[in-house]
């Protein structure tokens, strides 16, 4: 008799005939179903754009193929080098960023959010992100985070506006800004001569104290004198240095000869 010929199906009460399957056929099954998932990773920035100097939080969602796989995140913060390629593995990424990781990631579906530090300097930056086991690479990704300069504004108004000289007079501040700790920068030099574009290169004239501004709406005033007799530009900036301008203004002052 011939060996290694099929079998016959497998009849069964009721009529129906069974298939009879193989070894390697219940292996194949098997193996199947206890397949490992296919590794995904996605990184997203929330909220993008961030303006500069505030707290970062990323996003990311994918797959994990094993269980207690390890998430590693590095956030190019270099202004000089903020779009530069991911390396193959976090180990191998020598960037000098701000990162964040966690180890027990589960296998499956995953959803993982962390914070990186502030970025002060405007522009578009890469996050990079690695799923690893152990030094092994199973997924990497990256996204771009858009960080943008904080929004201010001000109106500045002299009270009053025409004086006796080494008379008092204030210069009243109307501010928004979109952070705690920025600053208004004054300047009184003699009107006809144009403000500098920011408070760290106007060398001109008399400086006012500088003044710390609330975050949001606010008011401040601040209080000064002028001793020589003629017309005067108060120039104001508002940023969060002396080199930085986010909004800037002017305002007339008139300082008449004391009376004799």
């Amino acid at each position: 008799m011939p060996r290694n010929l099929p079998r016959r199906p497998r009849r069964v009460p009721g009529g129906a005939l069974l298939p009879v399957l193989s070894a390697a056929a219940l292996l194949a099954t098997a193996v199947g179903a206890s397949a490992a998932p296919r590794a995904a990773l996605r990184v997203t920035a929330v909220p993008t754009p961030v303006v500069a100097g505030e707290p970062l939080l990323v996003q990311l969602r994918g797959v994990a193929p094993a269980r207690d796989v390890e998430i590693r995140v590095s956030a190019r913060n270099d202004p000089a080098n903020p779009l530069k390629p991911c390396g193959r593995t976090f180990q191998s990424d020598r960037t000098n960023g701000s990162g964040f990781g966690r180890n027990d990631i589960p296998r499956g579906r995953f959803l993982y959010r962390g914070r990186i530090s502030p970025i002060s300097v405007p522009g578009r930056y890469r996050v990079c992100a690695w799923l690893q086991d152990g030094t092994r690479t199973v997924k990497r990704a990256s996204g771009i985070v858009v960080v943008r300069a904080p929004r201010a504004t001000v109106t500045a108004a002299v009270l009053p506006a025409v004086v006796t000289a080494n008379a008092p007079f204030q210069v009243s501040l109307q501010t928004f800004t979109e952070r705690r700790g920025m600053r208004a920068y004054l300047r009184i030099h003699p009107a006809g001569v144009p403000c500098a574009p920011s408070a760290a290169g106007d060398v001109l004239g008399e400086e006012i104290p500088e003044q710390v501004l609330p975050a949001g709406t606010g008011a401040v005033a601040v209080a000064d004198d002028v001793s020589v007799p003629g017309a005067y530009t108060v120039c104001v900036w508002v940023g969060r240095e002396p080199a930085e301008t986010l909004a800037a203004t002017t305002a007339g002052l008139t300082v008449l000869p004391a009376p004799e």
